[in-house]
């Protein structure tokens, strides 16, 4: 659907929460591709039209909330149908055109929320008249709706408590509606090098896709595991692993002076760790430069007394590379 929006910023009505960075979208498909896969969509077709008690709840893909009234009245919901429209595309609304709309989210994973919103008359009828959206992470703003193809959403790093529209109080028969009511969640990414924790070698340690957000593609010798450099392929990446082939659960001396041995070597080469006969590309800590040097050794340092990782529950994840198990 092809969506119009006519936004004003209000000012704010006292001090906002803390709240994470948010971003709005006017167009349902460009959020939806932003939230990703992680969504529930309620099109509240299912719920029963007329005047219904509230608050109603709504529960979908790990997703909780209830739909309910707030100030002034709280007179109940009263889902309806467009008149002359669908005969099953039910509209979420109050039963008093006094009273706000308000999405109430359960636990923490709401960080995004979005949906058509309208105004209607005392019969359902479309009409055209402001209305303000506000959560606990934006500034209430005013919307004025064109038909049914209004869309507004919210994408954050932190997640959302709540979701209200709120009508037109100067108009006594204007009724705040919404459609398609979405949440979802942000897919994680704790350190900005786009890939998702849950597929992340290292989670916590800037490590992006070969070929991504500036990193280098694959070299030959080199070894991927979801794209990501493991040069050893035990799941967890480079830059976050120090264990060079040696005892123990976190890196220890012997680790340190394996590297110390590599340094300077090439790191195609085979004749690193403290034997001499190990491949140097793991020592490669920070994929930058020919040989095994100066940073590479200051990541193993930091890394001291540290166990690999931490890696995604499911990683290693599909292996390329020269290290990779037969």
């Amino acid at each position: 659907m092809k969506n119009s929006l006519f936004v004003t910023v209000v000012g704010l009505l006292g001090a906002l929460p803390a709240a994470g960075t948010v971003t709005t979208f006017t167009d349902q498909a460009a959020f939806l591709a932003a939230v990703g896969p992680n969504v529930y969509l309620e099109s509240f077709d299912s719920t029963e039209t007329g005047g219904t008690p509230d608050p109603i709840p709504y529960a979908s893909a790990g997703f909780n909330y209830v739909v309910d009234t707030s100030d002034p009245g709280e007179s109940g919901l009263f889902p309806f149908l467009i008149p002359g429209g669908s005969p099953t595309d039910v509209i979420m609304s109050t039963n008093s055109a006094r009273d706000h709309i308000r999405f109430d989210f359960s636990g923490d994973n709401v960080t995004a929320v979005g949906a058509f919103v309208l105004s209607a008359d005392i019969s359902g009828n479309v009409i055209t008249s402001d209305l303000t959206v506000d959560t606990d992470q934006t500034d209430p703003m005013t919307v004025s709706p064109v038909g049914t193809t209004t869309f507004v959403g919210f994408l954050s790093d932190a997640p959302f408590d709540f979701f209200t529209l709120i009508a037109d109080s100067t108009l006594v028969v204007s009724f705040a509606a919404a459609n398609d009511f979405i949440v979802g969640g942000k897919v994680l990414d704790s350190d900005d090098d786009g890939v998702p924790d849950d597929e992340d070698n290292c989670i916590d340690v800037f490590n992006p896709r070969l070929g991504e957000m500036g990193a280098p593609e694959r070299q030959s010798f080199q070894t991927t595991t979801g794209g990501q450099l493991d040069d050893d392929a035990d799941g967890f990446g480079n830059p976050c692993d120090a264990k060079f082939g040696t005892g123990g659960q976190v890196v220890g001396g012997i680790d340190v002076a394996a590297h110390i041995a590599s340094f300077n070597k090439n790191r195609d080469g085979a004749n690193c760790g403290a034997s001499g006969d190990q491949p140097c590309a793991p020592f490669d800590l920070d994929n930058a430069g020919q040989f095994i040097g100066g940073g590479d050794l200051t990541l193993t340092f930091q890394l001291f007394n540290q166990a690999p990782g931490p890696g995604c529950p499911a990683c290693p994840l599909g292996c390329v590379g020269p290290a990779c198990p037969e």
